[in-house]
């Protein structure tokens, strides 16, 4: 009786083994799966990315044209305004700086072209320069152009501003793909994920106000306290995210 009472332990472990080994065996197979589709899903991502990219350049581009169509169609525009008096035309937008390249005789039509810094851009007969803006300041028609003026380039100078800001970001977005891969949008966003090392979190979200280290036979642990999160490194990558209020 005994020994057919250790037989069937034994094939009764035999049974359990294979049992679990064909679970590991399914597990590990669904795993390879779940792997494949998350590295798919990664994969669109950074298509999407890639396509949000390129349509933000197409747009920005169509700005630009039609900020540039807008200051076209301005800058064609030319007012007639006489003078009053003689009028000293400087080659540049500054009395200080620049010298006199002619002088335009009182009582004569001038076409004011532009305006900037306090300054006219004016043509008479075939010259231009600049002369300063009190010489027309008592004429209607020259103040209401003065102030379109003023209005587009102001308009365009906050586009070329903001050009500048989305090619410095696109830069550094580049520049972060290459350094850090798949982390770099986290990084750009100033956010934490796990999985970073110690220098994307820096990179992120600065240094930490201060770091309590643990060094053990399993490796060296780390806590990073920050004013709104505790991050958790093990080995120097981090592991836990703890936020609080």
């Amino acid at each position: 009786m005994r020994y057919f009472r250790d037989v069937l332990l034994i094939i009764s472990f035999f049974i359990v083994f294979s049992t679990n080994a064909q679970t590991i065996k399914s597990l590990n197979s669904e795993n390879r799966i779940l792997e494949n589709r998350k590295n798919q899903l990664f994969e669109q991502i950074r298509n999407l990315r890639n396509e949000i990219d390129s349509l933000n350049e197409v747009i920005n581009s169509n700005n630009s044209q039609i900020i540039n169509f807008k200051e076209a169609k301005l800058s064609k525009k030319i007012i007639k305004v006489t003078s009053k008096k003689a009028i000293n035309v400087y080659d540049v937008r500054s009395i200080a700086r620049g010298k006199i390249i002619f002088t335009i005789p009182k009582k004569e039509t001038v076409e004011l072209l532009d305006y900037m810094e306090e300054f006219w851009l004016l043509k008479y007969e075939d010259r231009t320069g600049w002369v300063f803006y009190p010489t027309f300041s008592e004429n209607p028609l020259a103040n209401e152009f003065k102030e379109e003026l003023v209005y587009r380039n102001k308009k365009i100078n906050d586009a070329k501003e903001k050009e500048k800001k989305q090619l410095i970001k696109k830069s550094r977005l580049e520049d972060l793909k290459q350094k850090y891969g798949s982390y770099a949008s986290y990084i750009f966003d100033n956010k934490v994920k796990i999985g970073m090392n110690k220098a994307m979190v820096i990179e992120s979200i600065g240094n930490p106000k201060s770091k309590n280290i643990t060094t053990g036979s399993y490796g060296i642990s780390e806590q990073w306290i920050y004013n709104n999160k505790y991050l958790y490194f093990e080995n120097g990558k981090l592991t836990t995210i703890q936020t609080f209020n």
